[in-house]
């Protein structure tokens, strides 16, 4: 079974797929590691998000994090039109 992008992904002009850190922070994340696929979730209006190439989104999708002996959370989600739309113009309706 092959991975399939979700029908309601929100794509910049690049052809890139918005997705979201569940955190309130710039954040580096990677593919499967350090590497080459890294990017960079920066912050605005509340929202941490990155425009990520299609062919990184099934593997940024399974990014976790926790702390503190917390156990391993998915940290990663795709972007809805409200956060996209809030992150791009700095906030507002």
């Amino acid at each position: 079974m092959s991975f399939e992008i979700s029908e309601d992904a929100i794509y910049n002009e690049e052809g890139q797929v918005a997705l979201r850190y569940m955190k309130q922070a710039t954040v580096l994340a990677s593919c499967n590691g350090q590497g080459a696929n890294e990017y960079i979730f920066t912050t605005k209006a509340n929202i941490s998000m990155a425009y990520v190439n299609e062919e990184d989104v099934e593997c940024m999708l399974q990014v976790t994090a926790g702390c503190c002996g917390e156990k391993q959370k998915l940290v990663v989600f795709y972007g809805d039109e409200t956060h996209v739309r809030r992150w791009e113009t700095g906030g507002g309706r």
